[in-house]
């Protein structure tokens, strides 16, 4: 009789049961991506071919590498024996302090890049940057009508927004900006270590874990690398997770004071960073199943909560772009639509990759006299003519397999021939630029980089599901997980680049902390039997 009480107490109400059905397909969705990647990495390669030239230059590689996959087993193999050593640390504030130990290391890394090469911006980070001066100083004198400058921001109006974000630091710093603006970058890198680790400990990893998920952020170079970038590829992500992880703890504690982090970040981090709204997308889907289950007060809180996290940076980035479009003598526009860079990305093929940048976007756009609702509907009618022969030539299916190779299997994500020496020194670089790009210590690190990229892709797949079995598919446990598929999907569609993905496979770090633990855990206890 008992037995029968405890089942009726314990019975989930429909509610419940969705929301534990929506947590667990989010983990199986992201988890068989993952191990898709992670599969690939071992038949798939993407090698640079030059990284002096300012394109991407790479090439995909087919075939098993034994070299690469005996580099796997070393790292795996390595990084068993250190979860070994940290066996028995649990203590978390001597945790704490070696984790703040290992910030301090990625901030003398990201330091050291920084200042191993003079900064300088090209291509649309200098229209970006340019302008942000110009707000500063007050000089639109190179922005007439005829400008490219002044056809740049009709068609991106936000990377005005961006270009506000960054004249505090020309008016500050003057001649020094850019290096101030790198130095900020340099800070965001221990930054986003240490908000990688509070999620893994606000998921449930142990000591050994969070320090573990230290080690893989320091280990993946590119992190420390994109303190030079002149745009917000590396704070926005931090801005980002720290504010996803005030979101997570006012959902497990209930304290609303949490609530100042994404609120105040999520809209800095839009105006950074576009792409940062896909991260704030995968926030609001957690905020607003937290009331699942829970009452109809807490039902509507929820959906409130989601609302308005995403309402605020929005509202943000349109300010941004008004705020930008009546300072600058250029009229407002509300832009490309983003329809047309699918359409791009769906279709074209250059040296960047297949989906790679081929301009036919801005063409498209500026041929319906950047109007932007008759751009939409002529992107959105290409985009269904290419959907209809994709039905009908499922051959086609093999142009996103190639462009998920070039985006997704570069070790480098691009910190290289995007973001290095070649495209940022002006006037030389120092040793540790030369010897990452292309001198003696590019061989070493990207094997390194390559076999790392099989074990994140693997382990962070595992750390899904094992988070989806601990919290009985509780979607908060799958926030990371969302943000990356959320990414993969966007990715699939949107322009060919490697360095829009980098933030997303910072964000499976922590998985792959997890996801780690567990299997040796699984594999120490059936050794026992």
């Amino acid at each position: 009789m008992t037995d029968v009480k405890t089942a009726v107490l314990t019975r989930k109400s429909p509610l419940e049961k969705f929301t534990s059905f929506c947590g667990s397909a989010a983990a199986w969705l992201a988890a068989l991506v993952l191990f898709g990647l992670a599969a690939a990495s071992l038949i798939a390669r993407m090698d640079l071919l030059d990284v002096s030239t300012l394109a991407e230059g790479k090439a995909l590689q087919m075939g098993i590498s034994l070299p690469e996959l005996l580099a796997f087993v070393v790292l795996t193999a390595l990084l068993a024996g250190l979860c070994r050593l940290l066996r028995g640390v649990d203590d978390q504030r001597k945790t704490n302090r070696l984790i703040a130990g290992a910030a301090v290391l990625e901030l003398a890394l990201a330091l050291w890049w920084v200042l191993s090469q003079q900064i300088y911006p090209a291509n649309d980070q200098e229209m970006v940057w340019q302008m942000a001066e110009a707000l500063a100083t007050g000089d639109f004198s190179a922005y007439g009508s005829d400008s490219f400058g002044w056809v740049y921001f009709q068609t991106c109006p936000y990377q005005g927004a961006m270009a506000l974000f960054m004249e505090p630091f020309v008016r500050l710093f003057g001649d020094g900006a850019l290096r101030a603006w790198s130095l900020f970058g340099a800070i965001s890198a221990p930054a986003s270590l240490l908000a990688l680790c509070c999620s893994a400990k606000e998921f449930g990893a142990k000591p050994r874990t969070q320090l573990l998920c230290a080690v893989l952020c320091l280990l993946f170079v590119p992190i420390p690398m994109y303190a030079s970038f002149v745009y917000g590829t590396l704070p926005a992500p931090t801005m980002v997770l720290w504010g996803g992880y005030g979101v997570l703890r006012f959902i497990k504690g209930g304290k609303p004071g949490w609530l100042v982090l994404p609120f105040v970040l999520f809209p800095l981090a839009v105006l950074a960073y576009q792409s940062a709204l896909i991260f704030i997308l995968a926030v609001c889907i957690v905020a607003a199943f937290s009331g699942f289950g829970h009452g109809s007060k807490q039902l509507l809180g929820g959906l409130v909560l989601a609302a308005l996290l995403l309402a605020v940076p929005v509202a943000a980035e349109n300010i941004g772009q008004t705020v930008f479009f009546n300072r600058a003598p250029i009229p407002y526009s509300s832009g490309m639509p983003a329809s047309a860079t699918v359409l791009m990305g769906i279709h074209s093929g250059t040296y960047y990759g297949p989906g790679g940048y081929d301009a036919s976007s801005w063409k498209l756009f500026w041929a319906n006299n950047y109007d932007t609702n008759a751009t939409n509907a002529a992107a959105v009618k290409g985009i269904r003519e290419y959907i209809a022969t994709y039905l009908h030539n499922p051959k086609e299916v093999k142009f996103f397999l190639q462009k998920t190779a070039w985006q997704w299997l570069d070790p480098w994500f691009e910190a290289l021939t995007m973001n290095g020496p070649s495209i940022t020194v002006a006037g030389g670089a120092g040793w540790l630029a030369t010897a990452l790009a292309g001198g003696v210590l590019f061989t070493p690190v990207q094997a390194l980089l390559r076999a790392l990229l099989t074990f994140v892709y693997l382990f962070a797949g595992i750390g899904t599901l094992e988070l989806r079995r601990k919290t009985d598919g509780s979607v908060w446990a799958q926030l990371l997980g969302i943000a990356f598929f959320g990414g993969f999907l966007f990715q699939l569609v949107w322009e060919t680049k490697s360095r829009y993905c980098f933030p997303f496979f910072v964000f499976l770090l922590p998985l792959a902390a997890l996801g780690f633990t567990a299997a040796l855990r699984r594999a120490g206890e059936r050794l026992a039997k």
